[in-house]
């Protein structure tokens, strides 16, 4: 996958699976991918990061202003699959405050029901 492109699959249970290198070269294809969940108003979000390998600041920032807009219409949302250093960055930056880190897919959907 090239470093400009993100690949967002959803699925029937609330899921969303973000998979590329979200860093500062992918930021404008993040911000299209948040805009058109965005126009969703999903109720429930399950991001799933299993096939991220690097997370930059900004896209973090990216994704937690989706959290957050999803918790402000009345839903919930959680990040699954982040492991490594990708892990390692959600938790530095204190994302845990905001969302449910979990360890599956199933588990965020659960965690967002």
């Amino acid at each position: 996958m090239s470093a400009d492109r993100i690949e967002v699959v959803r699925d029937d249970r609330g899921g969303v699976v973000l998979a590329g290198s979200l860093g500062v070269a992918s930021v404008d294809a993040l911000e299209r991918a948040v805009a058109g969940l965005l126009a969703d108003r999903p109720r429930r979000l399950a991001i799933d990061l299993a096939g991220a390998d690097f997370i930059a600041s900004i896209a973090i920032g990216q994704l937690m202003m989706l959290a957050q807009h999803v918790q402000l219409h009345g839903g919930r949302c959680a990040v699954s699959c982040a492991e490594g250093d990708v892990r390692d960055a959600l938790v530095r930056c204190r994302v845990p405050r905001i969302v449910t880190l979990t360890a599956t897919r199933d588990e965020a959907i659960g965690a967002t029901a």
